[in-house]
Formats: C-alpha cells, structure tokens, sequence
C-alpha cells in the first residue's frame, strides 16, 4: 500500500541545514529498502494558488492556500507500506519527526481506481 505522510509547520519556521541533510540520508536508506517512492519540501504559502468553484462551473483564484491554518504544508513523502501501522513507523523514523516544530499526518493512497465505477 501507498501512504503520503505530510509535514506541517510554521512557515515562519526555518529548519536547520543539519536536518535536511539527516532528511536526504533518511530518503537514500529508505530507497534501498524500496520504501520511499518520492517527496520533496514545497515553496511557501506566498507561492499557492488555490482554484476555488463558484457554482457556476467557474473557479474564482485566490492566492494562497485554501485553508488558513496555523501551521502550512512544509513537504511531503510518499512511501511504501504493509499497513497505517507500518506507515507511522516510517514517519517516525523520518528525521522531521525529531523536529518538535513539524506536526505530521499520515493518509493511505488509493492503490486503484475503478474506472468502471460509472457503469
């Protein structure tokens, strides 16, 4: 099964050099173990466009994330795992959960999609 395991902190937050290099060797050993499948930090909110429906089949743009929350998405890493259980396990073992600063969610991927679904 797939999970997304998602880090949120403050953007005012800066993360130190140290840890991103603790986050690449996390990503290279997790690899090897055909764990991790791909993830990188994202740009800050400053940098989002969120594409709001107006009900007409219009969307409205508005800069900025869609939901002002206290902490912003700061990355993301999809992986591999047996179960939610597993997928906690290798979120926390990921150097950013060390970090008392990133909150994390972990969210299974749909693996398929039926495309019948509509038949």
């Amino acid at each position: 099964m797939r999970f997304i395991i998602l880090f949120f902190q403050k953007e005012t937050d800066w993360i130190e050099r140290s840890l991103v290099r603790k986050v690449v060797a996390w990503k290279h050993a997790q690899s090897e173990k055909g764990v991790f499948i791909t993830g990188s930090p994202l740009k800050p909110d400053g940098f989002t466009t969120t594409l709001v429906p107006n009900g007409d089949g219009s969307h409205e743009k508005i800069e900025g994330p869609l939901n002002e929350l206290e902490k912003s998405l700061f990355s993301f890493e999809l992986v591999n795992a047996e179960s939610m259980e597993a997928a906690v396990a290798i979120a926390l073992s990921h150097p950013g959960a060390e970090d008392p600063a990133f909150s994390i969610e972990v969210r299974e991927v749909w693996d398929t999609v039926d495309l019948d679904l509509g038949s």
